[in-house]
């Protein structure tokens, strides 16, 4: 089965109040999504898009039978609403909400850790696509098609090029992760994931968060692992790499040591891929 979400999620939303989660709710929906319910505290409506609103998690986890959550509250609200889902016992949560207060966010990632309920994608994701399956997320669902090729990204408009580089060129996708800012699931969590997956043949990298690499480098190491495509380009702070005394293009060469197969500009992208994947059919 695909990784993290699939035709049989059920999503259940919070931020519906805002005009950009009423947007991502109805583009889920006309996506074939399975969105169950909209949670919001003191609703003025019981029902948008005819789906119901609750009041709280915990009640529409109980009456739907949820088990995704999709934050979409502004800032000040977003960690009251994950820790909301967290409590109610949603499986899975994914956080698109950016510049959420820091030490509200480092509370609520205490709290999740302790109760070790919820998987916790984001802050700041740009959300998860089952191409053909299901959107929860903000990303064009038509950029994605199914395909072998696992996708994990920190940047989101270099994800949603490389879709569209990737399956006009005939490489569909078996799922994508927008990382976000990897407060809790880190890429190399989601790259195990991708490893556990029959439906992927390879990953594909795009953008690091900052600090990470190291860990990939080690998970790369430590045994024999599905092929890895990385493509850093338009994400990772060249700042970061200038305080440690490493030119941008020498950013990538400890993964390409570990076993990474670097991408050096977009264009190359869907020759790489292809390239690597009959490699592992031979």
């Amino acid at each position: 089965m695909p990784i993290l979400i699939d035709h049989s999620s059920r999503i259940i939303c919070f931020g519906m109040a805002t005009e950009r989660g009423r947007f991502q709710i109805q583009q889920a929906l006309a996506y074939g999504t399975q969105v169950v319910a909209l949670v919001e505290p003191r609703p003025k409506e019981t029902h948008v898009f005819s789906l119901p609103i609750f009041a709280s998690a915990r009640q529409a986890v109980r009456l739907t039978n949820g088990t995704v959550a999709l934050i979409m509250s502004e800032p000040q609200k977003a960690t009251d609403a994950i820790m909301e889902a967290d409590e109610a016992g949603i499986q899975l949560i994914v956080c698109l909400t950016k510049e959420i207060p820091a030490h509200d966010m480092v509370e609520a990632l205490r709290i999740m850790k302790q109760r070790g309920k919820s998987r916790l994608i984001g802050p700041g994701s740009c959300g998860i696509i089952n191409p053909e399956q299901a959107r929860c997320g903000l990303m064009p669902g038509f950029l994605w098609t199914k395909g072998p090729v696992g996708m994990v990204s920190s940047s989101d408009t270099l994800a949603y090029v490389a879709a569209g580089a990737l399956s006009s060129s005939g490489k569909g996708q078996s799922t994508f992760v927008g990382i976000g800012e990897a407060l809790a699931t880190s890429v190399v969590d989601v790259l195990e994931l991708f490893e556990q997956d029959p439906y992927t043949e390879m990953t594909l990298l795009l953008g690091l968060p900052t600090g990470q690499e190291m860990g990939v480098c080690e998970w790369l190491r430590a045994q024999k692992r599905k092929p890895l495509a990385v493509l850093l380009a338009g994400h990772t702070p060249l700042s970061y790499f200038k305080e440690r005394g490493v030119e941008a293009k020498e950013a990538g060469e400890p993964l390409k040591k570990a076993g990474a197969t670097l991408v050096s500009k977009l264009t190359d992208l869907p020759r790489v891929c292809q390239e690597i994947l009959q490699r592992n059919v031979l």
